[in-house]
């Protein structure tokens, strides 16, 4: 399906209600990368991340939460990231639509409670995926040197899927790993002020050794 057209996750629902009756549980998992500095990002890549990071979850959360009040029950999990819960630099349009889906679902949460209805908000760092090779990177931002910009070790998939569930299974409202996604959570908690002048003495760096601006062909 494509989870830019709410009619699209809406008859999923209803195939699956036809199926079994129900849906238990909606997992919004749908998203893309993209990064680079802002100057360098284009209004067609900002566009394409907000309408599947945080619309495609919207829709999905929107089409399945009807039908779980329509039931009494069920459980949305909107699988968010690490960055839906502090800034980052190099990638603002990402970490807009993150912060976008964590508003929603942390706001429906205060809803669906009455319902019988429980979301999590998962919040994970950084996922050894496909994500980044499949990303859209501009300026001297590159999915061949994504990685090698990140500081923290990847998580291996089935370690997050491990943890998501645990998560889930629990009825927690947030899940939020490994521990440095949590340590620098509660940083920005602590004091936004701190949080912003370590984003500036990391994008200094970044300067420093991969250089700044377009990439020249």
């Amino acid at each position: 399906m494509d989870v830019t057209d709410a009619a699209s996750l809406e008859r999923l629902v209803e195939r699956a209600v036809g199926l079994h009756g129900r849906v238990d549980y909606m997992i919004n998992n749908a998203g893309i990368a993209a990064g680079g500095e802002f100057q360098d990002v284009s209004a067609a890549t900002v566009r394409r991340v907000v309408e599947i990071d945080l619309l495609g979850a919207a829709y999905g959360t929107l089409a399945a939460y009807k039908q779980m009040v329509r039931q009494r029950g069920g459980h949305i999990v909107n699988i968010a990231s690490m960055l839906a819960l502090f800034p980052n630099p190099m990638s603002a349009a990402y970490v807009a639509a993150k912060h976008g889906l964590g508003g929603l679902t942390q706001s429906v949460m205060a809803e669906a409670t009455g319902h019988g209805i429980f979301l999590t908000l998962v919040c994970p760092g950084y996922i050894a995926t496909n994500l980044f090779a499949a990303g859209t990177f501009e300026g001297n931002l590159r999915p061949d040197n994504v990685v090698e910009r990140i500081p923290f070790r990847l998580i291996d998939v089935d370690t997050a899927v491990e943890r998501t569930l645990q998560a889930v299974l629990a009825r927690k409202t947030f899940a939020v790993f490994p521990f440095y996604a949590r340590m620098l959570w509660w940083t920005q908690r602590l004091s936004p002020r701190l949080m912003i002048g370590l984003l500036r003495l990391m994008m200094r760096d970044q300067r420093r050794r991969f250089g700044s601006g377009p990439v020249q062909q």
